[in-house]
């Protein structure tokens, strides 16, 4: 029998050999696999997204030019007031025997994913003559009456309301309008997404006829036909067509209660409130004072004095216009009910601005006093050193006057031009007695030199 033994040194190299041959072939096969993701880029260039601000409860609902900046509003609780339009029910028949009823004025906001239907019932229509119609013209013989019976309403309006219909079964005509009921209103719900682009075509615009026409489903309803022409019930079906401005972006929301997932399209101002934009102006302004810095003279006839004191006295939403409403009143008991508080500010706030004013101006003072102290000692530095310098130059008498700026008859020129500075103007003249010069400071003073001495001043 043949034994193989191995030096200690020789299986220590043997083990580090085979672990390092076993962490090359693990790091290969590690990262040598490919990596698949949904990262779309342009060609020769990557995709680069910037990362949207996060929302700031300060400030309600804004106006962005890039639709992702819309995805901050993710994840915030919003209110729905309870929708205060009245709609209008009134009844009208033309000439032609076309019957109007309802109020042709509101539009739908909200909807779902997918349309559905939804039976049609006293709840979801204005008046319930509209449920079963007897088409009785007073021009058309009565021969030639119909009925017509509303069944169901195919759509993806969120609860779905008729509120206005224009019916002639003489003539085929049929129109149907309808809009969210009031019980989607007085509730709470979450946005859970904002879509747009390629997402909000698939969703809304899919079956668009044209750029601002949107199809919103159908009404389906019973037609009995005109007496004398055929005896057999006829079921119909007509489109429901909403025409609107085309929109860049819309918001998907979860109802709390119920659960319901709906999309909020609406290009004017947004119907929601946001909930910690509430909140947090309930905190700032209820029950403190405010000032009127506004630049009204009157709002609904109430006169609105420079610098007034108000009371917040509630935030709170206007039951008749389903608006954030900031309800102010002051010492005379008149009261303002309003939309916006621009142009009002907290009392604190301008107190703490007078103060910092008041402390500014305190400071500027302070420091204008120091560089006029300071500008005076280092005058009176200069002089001492002009002073200083001149006597030893000239001597302690003239030297003393000349740190004075004063000159005197028998002074030199050299003494007079550090006394006084250099002339605007010399005038020199040389003869057998010698040079003579006059220099000239402006219109009031001269002096007259002889051979570089002062001989006479003129005042």
């Amino acid at each position: 029998m043949v034994q193989i033994s191995y030096k200690p040194n020789v299986m220590n190299k043997f083990r580090k050999f085979i672990l390092l041959f076993l962490f090359v072939l693990y790091s290969i096969s590690t990262f040598s696999q490919i990596t698949v993701s949904n990262v779309k880029s342009k060609k020769g260039q990557d995709l680069i997204v910037e990362k949207p601000e996060p929302y700031d409860s300060l400030k309600t609902w804004e106006y962005f030019n890039n639709p992702i900046q819309y995805k901050r509003y993710i994840g915030q609780r919003v209110y729905l007031p309870k929708s205060s339009n009245d709609l209008k029910y009134e009844k009208s028949m033309d000439g032609y025997g076309t019957l109007k009823m309802g109020d042709n004025s509101e539009r739908p906001f909200l909807f779902t994913l997918s349309p559905r239907t939804v039976k049609i019932d006293t709840e979801n229509i204005l008046s319930d003559e509209m449920l079963n119609i007897n088409y009785a013209p007073s021009n058309i013989s009565k021969g030639y009456h119909a009925t017509l019976k509303l069944n169901s309403i195919f759509t993806n309006v969120y609860k779905p309301f008729l509120y206005y219909l224009k019916v002639n079964p003489y003539s085929g005509e049929y129109e149907f309008n309808i809009n969210n009921n009031n019980n989607t209103g007085n509730k709470y719900y979450q946005i859970i997404d904002v879509i747009f682009g390629e997402k909000l075509e698939n969703i809304m615009y899919s079956n668009s006829e044209s750029s601002n026409m949107q199809n919103i489903g159908s009404v389906n309803f019973t037609s009995t036909p005109i007496s004398g022409r055929k005896n057999k019930p006829e079921e119909k079906s007509k489109p429901l067509k909403l025409r609107r401005e085309r929109i860049s972006i819309a918001y998907v929301l979860k109802e709390e209660i119920t659960g319901d997932t709906v999309v909020y399209c609406k290009q004017e101002k947004n119907r929601f409130i946001l909930v910690s934009f509430f909140v947090k102006q309930k905190q700032i302004y209820e029950g403190n004072s405010l000032i009127n810095k506004s630049s009204y003279k009157k709002i609904r006839g109430i006169e609105l004095v420079p610098n007034s004191k108000w009371l917040c006295e509630s935030v709170t939403v206007s039951a008749s216009t389903g608006k954030l409403t900031y309800v102010l009143k002051n010492e005379k008991g008149d009261v303002l009910t309003l939309n916006d508080i621009e142009g009002f500010v907290l009392e604190e706030d301008v107190l703490k601005e007078e103060a910092e004013k008041k402390m500014l101006a305190q400071e500027r003072e302070e420091k204008r006093k120091e560089e006029e102290q300071q500008r005076k000692e280092n005058e009176r530095l200069a002089a001492e050193k002009r002073k200083e310098t001149c006597i030893k130059k000239f001597g302690p008498k003239l030297g003393l006057l000349i740190a004075q700026g004063k000159v005197q008859i028998g002074m030199t020129k050299e003494m007079c031009e550090v006394a006084w500075g250099k002339p605007i103007l010399i005038n020199k003249t040389t003869s057998e007695h010698g040079t003579s010069e006059t220099w000239h400071f402006g219109f009031i003073k001269t002096l007259y030199f002889n051979n570089d001495i002062l001989k006479r001043i003129d005042e």
